[in-house]
């Protein structure tokens, strides 16, 4: 599983629960804003997977007013 999220810390701390049970996954800092960054996180992925299986995004901007 990859971790990709604009906090990387986060990202981390998500990865050490998730291998805390016993799951493989890596943290991948990224804001899909920036396309280099999108770039990164895909090879960064195939890197260590070779494909991907399931694609789950979450991505979004709040604006409060």
């Amino acid at each position: 599983m990859v971790v990709a999220d604009i906090n990387g810390p986060g990202a981390i701390e998500t990865v050490r629960q998730i291998q805390d049970q016993g799951g493989t996954a890596i943290p991948v800092e990224v804001d899909v804003a920036d396309p280099a960054a999108v770039q990164e996180l895909v090879r960064r992925t195939l890197e260590a997977f070779s494909e991907v299986h399931v694609l789950f995004n979450n991505a979004a901007i709040q604006v409060n007013k």
